[in-house]
């Protein structure tokens, strides 16, 4: 009797120490903003995501990993994380190109953080559901490719005002987001004026008013992915040096001006919008 007490009294402190080991083990270190990714892309479009993760605990050498499946066409930014504290938060980027061959169907992974010397996950990763689709982009014009780099205001093959490389990028990158990508449009037509050679002189106020509009009508549409989603566009509009230059000039003619906000309210700017919005 007293030699099978004495192996309670030994196992019982071990059993909790094991409990209490898995419990920290299982509990989680990490929350994800959203809690999962599911996104519909086509064959060859452009994937461009923003992640916040929040950290419940203090985490150290932190590396970001996406399953190994994404590994060769999806791209995680920052490669390398910070250290992070208890209640912070931080932005993380998925960026990259859908191969053009890519099978048809769901395509399941994780983003997955790892902390520590031996890299050991955190808990606990986010789901990715990516579904890619045929494209349907028929009515899109081909990719210019250099050729629309040779001149400042590049191809418009299909003449509808908006440049081909332009088009493809708003319509491949928001797909399914027919009223992002009019708010777009809208904003990058006005952005093309900034570097057309042959924009009048003086128009210069007229037209930073305009992109005033633009900008309350994206707004209106992205929200918190606003900035981004503004850098973005205006990387892909002004995308050469010359390009760069033109813009350059046109800011140099604004210099001394002084420009008022449009005053319309966060739920009223959808009023900027040259385009009749698309029931979401």
């Amino acid at each position: 009797m007293g030699f099978t007490k004495s192996v309670l009294l030994f196992a019982t402190p071990c059993l909790l120490s094991f409990v209490v080991a898995v419990s920290v083990q299982a509990a989680a270190t990490i929350e994800w903003d959203p809690e999962r990714l599911s996104i519909r892309q086509t064959q060859g479009s452009i994937i461009n995501q923003t992640l916040t993760v929040t950290f419940s605990e203090d985490a150290v050498a932190l590396t970001p990993l996406v399953t190994p499946s994404f590994e060769s066409w999806l791209t995680v930014q920052p490669t390398m994380l910070p250290d992070m504290q208890a209640g912070q938060s931080l932005q993380i980027k998925l960026s990259g190109v859908i191969p053009a061959d890519e099978p048809l169907g769901i395509q399941r992974g994780v983003l997955q953080i790892r902390s520590g010397v031996n890299q050991s996950n955190l808990a606990k990763p986010i789901p990715i559901a990516i579904t890619i689709i045929e494209s349907s982009s028929d009515s899109l014009p081909p990719d210019p490719g250099e050729e629309g780099k040779l001149t400042l205001m590049g191809i418009d093959s299909d003449g509808d005002g908006l440049r081909d490389d332009v088009q493809r990028y708003i319509y491949l990158t928001y797909l399914d987001q027919a009223n992002v990508q009019r708010a777009l449009r809208q904003f990058s037509l006005s952005l093309q004026k900034t570097i057309d050679p042959l924009r009048a002189v003086g128009t210069e106020r007229e037209l930073a008013r305009e992109i005033g509009s633009d900008i309350d009508c994206v707004s209106y549409f992205v929200d918190e992915s606003f900035y981004d989603t503004v850098q973005l566009l205006q990387a892909e509009v002004i995308n050469t040096y010359d390009r760069t230059r033109q813009h350059l000039a046109y800011d140099k003619e604004l210099s001394g001006g002084i420009f008022s906000a449009s005053g319309l309210r966060p739920s009223e700017r959808y009023k900027a919008c040259d385009f009749e919005i698309a029931p979401q």
